[in-house]
């Protein structure tokens, strides 16, 4: 008996149960109940297909261990060319636009759902300043952990003396990943815990590289890294 799910269109299989005829999608895992004529849904589907944003995704290797890497687009920087809007809404997301960062708060919920990640915890990357956290990674990580009910990392990793950004440093004195290892501390165990990093732009990738390789060594079992934009390099 075939059946395809409402919700996304894939292929549902079936069982016999002495309830009647259960179908399951694989892919949105949604769960239907058949009695004679009447469907009934048993089981919410993981996600919306119509608001699953569009991504990118790659995998990195830090220290011998595979990351999986999502992002939303990528970022044209502002003097390099002339933005896009998914470039201006990122800045806005880093100017604490509520608006903008709701929006791209559901997207990274949609996009967690979609790719069935099942984390235990969303940690975000500490801004270049000593303990500080920016508006829009607190607010989004907020979001995610009441959305999916999982815990909230915002204060687990934290920078504990400031290095200066990137692009406004001078080529030779921009900081490395070594500098965001020695800068950045974490405060409690991570034992066995599969964790969601957040950041809203990847550039250089140093400061993710150092912040994947401190929480691997709080024990962390998995680490997927997610980040808003990544930037695109225009010659």
């Amino acid at each position: 008996m075939m059946k395809f799910c409402p919700n996304c269109g894939s292929l549902m299989t079936s069982r016999e149960t002495p309830r009647g005829t259960i179908f399951v999608c694989r892919g949105c895992e949604m769960e239907i109940l058949r009695t004679e004529d009447i469907e009934t849904i048993i089981k919410l589907p993981l996600y919306d297909p119509k608001k699953v944003p569009e991504f990118h995704s790659e995998d990195l290797w830090i220290n011998g261990k595979r990351v999986p890497y999502y992002f939303l687009g990528y970022y044209l920087p502002q003097n390099k060319t002339q933005q896009d809007e998914f470039s201006k809404s990122v800045l806005d997301f880093k100017k604490g636009y509520l608006n903008v960062i709701s929006k791209f708060a559901e997207d990274v919920v949609n996009l967690i759902r979609f790719k069935k990640l099942k984390p235990d915890i969303i940690i975000p990357i500490p801004s270049s300043k000593k303990g500080e956290i920016s508006l829009g990674h607190k607010l989004l990580v907020d979001y995610v952990s009441n959305e999916l009910k999982i815990k909230n990392g915002t204060r687990i990793l934290q920078r504990w003396y400031s290095v200066q950004k990137s692009h406004l440093a001078s080529p030779n004195k921009r900081p490395i990943e070594r500098d965001h290892y020695l800068s950045i501390t974490c405060k409690q165990r991570l034992e066995n815990m599969k964790v969601v990093l957040f950041d809203d732009i990847l550039t250089t990738g140093d400061t993710a590289r150092a912040c994947v390789r401190i929480i691997f060594e709080c024990g962390a079992s998995k680490v997927y890294l997610i980040t808003l934009a990544r930037t695109k390099l225009v010659r």
